[in-house]
């Protein structure tokens, strides 16, 4: 914080003021010339500032009541259910006993006073207490210690917030709205293949059947199967996540086994369409249809778009009864009646629109991607701001659509020195070596999906790039952050530098646009050693080459391809290290869809 700042509380540059509600019952205090707000009114704004509220009060109502109007530009905060909603008022203005007035004194600006609170919205809301819901009360509020700039500084620093913000709501928009229109192709192009259907007309029950018996998960058999409930399959997408073996989850009840044929569709709540195909035997709830296709007649995929098809989800919704949890009986499900074309048109029809669900699939990571960027973004300017950081008028000129140079030597050297701070903060530094080190970034690439810049290639040691790390390394030395030294039982340890701790807390700005991604790879490979971290890597891509090259990613052809065809060293690792790679990959739902980076052997030389 500058030297020119001051550290003050809520309490010493603020009147906090508390709401109130005149007696509902009494006509004449309502609908009157007083506007007068609550948090549920605050809550659906999209502007900061408020002149006319949907409810005001009458002189007597004012007269009767504690809700006492405010002075414009004071700000009015929600402390109650939830705490953190804000408005600042333009004309004089009451509010209910949900909120807190905040009446600026002459040293502090109403739009700065504003922008701190909704910094501090985390904060406020830990400092809240209540058994049934949270409240801030007026005590805690007032206790809030808040940094106090020169007033001058206070209007520039809001001013160059307004201006950033108002780029972030646009770019938040458009990425929003094309999240929209991928979704509304997809859509599009799926009703349009089930309109009109030429060929013969079945009831469902004629075309697909439930095979599946109910086992007891507690055998020894299944224990180590996956388990696949509602809750682990994704609206209108294959994706299946937070998987775990039935021995995991102490599953007692019984559940349906599932195989590589079956298509899985939740009957809970039809309207959320979760079908799903799985690639590995397992479990499912009882929740949970096992629908298996009438070889020759049905062809799989083609029955898994049909299930999340609008004429289907209408029909499903429509019997699915009980408001409190709609559930669809088999009766209904198996009575609907569908024209089928001949199999080989089916599987045209479905290839297609998986074409189409792969690239909604990618562009919807690209755009939640970037939303997740720019909330990011929105968070590292509100810290600035109040950490002193954000006082250059240059920062009017930031291009919100600018995103550090991920390529740079500079960020891949703050990736590995992220990477190592997370393992020195869970005591596992002494894992964390240039083998490691190679793995974490070959994995940020592959799974939280930032573009390093690197080249990888079937490495003995796994998916690699050495060049590119080697010049990470190169200006990591030079700048003094930190270096890889050779231990003297082989490997290499990560040293820190003279510039270390400074270079690291910069870098956290660098990595504000994908920090929490890159963060979450790192905590997935933090308890693994060197060699389950080269398996895992190795299995991932081995896994998305396979999907690249349109080979189907059975167990064994994942291993093979990450084992037998890889390396000859991999033959010294037990293939149930392999094994473990992929049951980890799907309970952490890391799945390769082959949008990663393919991983190719090393050119030989001609000469």
């Amino acid at each position: 914080m500058k030297s020119d700042w001051q550290t003050q509380t809520i309490e010493e540059v603020c009147e906090v003021v508390n709401g109130g509600t005149p007696k509902t019952g009494v006509r004449e205090y309502w609908d009157g010339g007083h506007q007068w707000v609550t948090p549920a009114e605050m809550g659906k704004r999209q502007s900061p500032f408020i002149a006319e509220t949907a409810r005001t009060l009458t002189d007597a109502g004012v007269a009767n009541s504690s809700a006492r109007p405010l002075p414009p530009m004071s700000v009015i905060l929600s402390s109650r259910a939830p705490i953190g909603h804000l408005v600042i008022n333009t004309v004089p203005m009451s509010f209910n006993q949900g909120c807190k007035g905040l009446i600026p004194k002459q040293n502090l600006h109403h739009k700065y006073l504003f922008y701190f609170l909704h910094a501090n919205v985390e904060l406020l809301n830990s400092l809240g207490t209540g058994a049934t819901f949270k409240e801030l009360s007026g005590g805690k509020l007032k206790s809030v210690q808040i940094p106090v700039p020169p007033l001058e500084e206070q209007k520039r620093i809001a001013a160059i917030l307004d201006e950033a913000f108002e780029g972030i709501a646009k770019a938040t928009a458009n990425a929003e709205r094309n999240l929209a229109n991928s979704e509304e192709l997809f859509d599009s192009q799926l009703q349009s293949i089930f309109d009109d259907q030429d060929g013969a007309e079945y009831e469902l029950s004629d075309v697909c059947s439930i095979e599946s018996r109910l086992i007891d998960p507690k055998a020894a058999e299944f224990a180590d199967l996956l388990h696949i409930g509602g809750g682990n399959m994704v609206t209108k997408s294959d994706e299946l996540i937070d998987l775990r073996t039935a021995k995991e989850e102490g599953l007692i009840s019984g559940k349906f086994l599932f195989d590589r044929e079956t298509v899985l569709y939740s009957k809970i709540r039809p309207y959320l369409m979760k079908v799903s195909r799985p690639d590995f035997m397992g479990l499912c709830s009882a929740d949970v249809y096992p629908l298996k296709p009438r070889k020759g007649i049905l062809d799989r995929d083609y029955l898994y778009f049909l299930l999340l098809s609008k004429r289907f989800t209408d029909y499903a919704v429509e019997g699915s009864g009980r408001a409190g949890m709609p559930k669809v009986n088999r009766k209904h499900l198996f009575a609907y009646r569908v024209r089928l074309p001949d199999l080989e048109l089916q599987k045209e029809a479905a290839a297609k629109i998986d074409s189409t669900m792969n690239a909604r699939s990618q562009l919807s990571k690209v755009y939640r991607s970037k939303l997740r960027a720019l909330s990011q973004l929105r968070q590292t300017l509100l810290q600035k701001a109040f950490s002193g950081e954000l006082t250059s008028a240059n920062e009017r000129r930031a291009n919100v659509n600018a995103v550090a140079a991920t390529t740079s030597p500079q960020y891949t050297a703050d990736v590995l020195a992220f990477a190592f701070a997370k393992h020195r903060a869970a005591q596992r530094d002494r894992t964390f070596g240039r083998v490691k080190g190679q793995k974490v970034l070959h994995l940020v690439e592959a799974v939280a999906g930032v573009d390093l810049g690197r080249d990888p290639i079937k490495d003995a040691a796994g998916p690699n790039d050495s060049a590119h790390m080697r010049r990470a390394e190169d200006w990591a030395a030079q700048q003094g952050y930190f270096a890889f030294e050779a231990r003297g039982t082989g490997g290499y340890d990560f040293k820190p530098g003279r510039n270390y701790q400074k270079t690291l807390a910069s870098s956290y700005a660098r990595l504000s646009a994908h920090k929490d991604e890159i963060a979450k790879v790192i905590d997935l490979v933090i308890p693994l050693d060197s060699q389950e971290a080269e398996v895992l890597a190795t299995v991932h891509a081995a896994w998305n080459n396979l999907i690249i090259d349109g080979v189907e990613p059975t167990r064994n052809a994942i291993i093979a391809e990450a084992r037998e065809n890889w390396a000859a060293s991999k033959l010294e690792i037990p293939a149930a290290r392999f094994e473990e790679a992929i049951r980890f990959i799907r309970q952490n739902n890391i799945i390769p869809d082959g949008s990663a980076k393919a991983v190719r052997a090393r050119q030989e030389s001609l000469f």
